[in-house]
């Protein structure tokens, strides 16, 4: 027997009634119902055990179901806070290429198709903006679009966090195209920091 049976046995105590349902050694219940019948075998046997491998396994299924029962953790779906986290992504469908952002608590999609991923930087950071502008309630046109990613590349890493600093202060007067700039520009550092 080896060292780590020897170990669990010593822990269990031995104290076992042979072929009853009621039989488990007591050093078992911290395992949290991970434990296997084929694992526990070769402990139990010195322990006095004498029944089959298949009676073992039957005791430990009956067991860990009345643990389960006992002890649900059931699904525990994530939690999101209200503007904490926005997914985005690009997708093949077919012929298409998707880009789509979805907003985590409300789970409100936004969703750009393109025959390509050709330029997929410059395509990523227009349909970030867009989506952005589209979850904020806007509209904005090609030129806006444009603008605004030029001044994410003129945003100098403190200017963005003066961005940030106003609008943690009071998001309401900020002007959108500073908000989308330095989300923008966040993105941008995240991703080059991810690269590394």
């Amino acid at each position: 027997m080896s060292r780590v049976s020897l170990r669990r046995l010593a822990r269990c105590g031995g104290t076992t009634t042979t072929r009853s349902s009621n039989w488990w050694p007591s050093g078992w219940r911290s395992r949290k119902g991970r434990i296997t019948a084929k694992r526990l075998l070769p402990a139990a046997r010195p322990a006095g055990y004498e029944g089959s491998a298949r009676n073992l396994r039957r005791l430990v299924a009956a067991r860990k179901a009345l643990w389960r029962n006992d002890n649900h953790r059931g699904r525990r779906p994530a939690v999101w806070s209200p503007g904490e986290h926005l997914v985005i992504d690009w997708g093949v469908l077919g012929a298409l290429h998707v880009f789509w952002a979805v907003r985590a608590w409300s789970r409100v999609r936004f969703v750009r198709f393109a025959l390509d991923e050709r330029r997929r930087a410059w395509r990523s950071r227009r349909a970030l903006v867009q989506a952005l502008a589209q979850l904020a309630g806007r509209v904005l046109p090609a030129v806006e679009v444009d603008s605004i990613i030029r001044r994410c590349d003129e945003l100098t890493r403190a200017e963005a966090n003066r961005i940030w600093t106003q609008h943690q202060r009071a998001p309401s007067t900020l002007p959108f195209r500073d908000y989308a700039a330095m989300t923008l520009k966040f993105w941008e550092t995240a991703k080059a920091r991810d690269r590394r």
